[in-house]
Parts: structure tokens; C-alpha cells; sequence
């Protein structure tokens, strides 16, 4: 290994460390404190880096702290206004507004989400089928026609393969 790929790989795991951990090295595992005690000693961009996430660190600590009084209080009443709403077949009366997502029909709403698993894995083995095969040829021209696809375009479309395979290209 060349010593610049080494330099580059140490600076890397360097900013993980600063990113993970901060500038302040008492926060390190000590093994990477050690080890990169030396290289932070003699690399100019590892000192470089070291003394951005120093700044940073100097920043988010002139950041305000948040009252944890409030904080509870504020996730007491998101708690309460959750348990008012209740079931989700009370919530069938509520206004939609435009954009905003309708709640999922009752056969996919299980506890465990096996409905919607079951018509996900359908799906997908629909489209693995249909795909595959030739079964479903006059349907792709169907649609083909509908959106104005030439034949050259509709089979570059929906097949992947030409329309004829020989024992050749397989």
C-alpha cells in the first residue's frame, strides 16, 4: 500500500471519528485515541480537520438548551391527543385535506401487515409473470396501440429479449 492511499485512509477514519465522536478526543475509544494521536500530530489536514470539528463543536454548544419540562410536556399532549383519536374506524369522519394521504383500507390494516405483504408479494409475482412470458403479448399490444407505440418502440418496451430466440442464443 502507498503511503498516500495509507495517509488517505487514516484521514478518513479520522473525520468518521470526528463525525461519531466530536473534537473532543476524550470522547474517542481510547485504541483510536491513540493511534490517532501521532497522525493528528504530524498531518497538516488531519490538524485541518480536527480544528473544523473543534469549531463546530464550539458552535452546537452555543446552541440553546431545550427545557426538559417542556419537553415531557409536549410529548404528554402528543401521548393524550393520540389516545383521543382512538381506532382508526372512528377516524372514518375526519376531513380529508387535498394532498394529504386517505387511510388505508380495513383488509390492510392486520396487526401484523400480512395483507399487505400478501398483495405486495401478488404483485410482484404478476409482473415477474408477466414479463416472462408471451402470455400476455395481445394485452402489451393493446397498450402499445393505446399510447402510440410503433411495433419497433412496443418491442424494445415490453420485451427484453427479440420476439424469437433460437437454440443459438441460448
Amino acid at each position: 500500500m502507498s503511503n498516500q492511499t495509507e495517509t488517505e485512509q487514516r484521514l478518513q477514519e479520522l473525520v468518521r471519528l470526528l463525525e461519531t465522536y466530536g473534537s473532543d478526543k476524550s470522547r474517542w475509544p481510547a485504541a483510536d485515541r491513540l493511534r490517532m494521536s501521532s497522525f493528528i500530530a504530524i498531518d497538516p489536514h488531519a490538524k485541518a480537520a480536527l480544528a473544523q470539528a473543534a469549531a463546530l463543536d464550539r458552535l452546537l454548544d452555543m446552541a440553546p438548551r431545550v427545557d426538559i419540562g417542556r419537553e415531557r410536556a409536549l410529548s404528554q399532549r402528543i401521548l393524550a391527543a393520540a389516545a383521543s383519536i382512538g381506532p382508526a374506524s372512528q377516524t372514518a369522519n375526519i376531513v380529508q385535506f387535498p394532498g394529504t394521504p386517505k387511510p388505508a383500507p380495513s383488509f390492510l390494516r392486520s396487526r401484523t401487515g400480512n395483507a399487505a405483504a400478501a398483495l405486495l408479494a401478488a404483485s410482484l409475482m404478476l409482473g415477474i409473470f408477466a414479463g416472462t412470458t408471451r402470455q400476455l403479448s395481445s394485452a402489451f399490444d393493446l397498450v402499445a396501440d393505446a399510447v402510440g407505440l410503433s411495433d419497433e418502440e412496443s418491442e424494445l418496451a415490453f420485451y427484453s429479449e427479440p420476439a424469437t430466440t433460437t437454440e443459438e442464443s441460448l
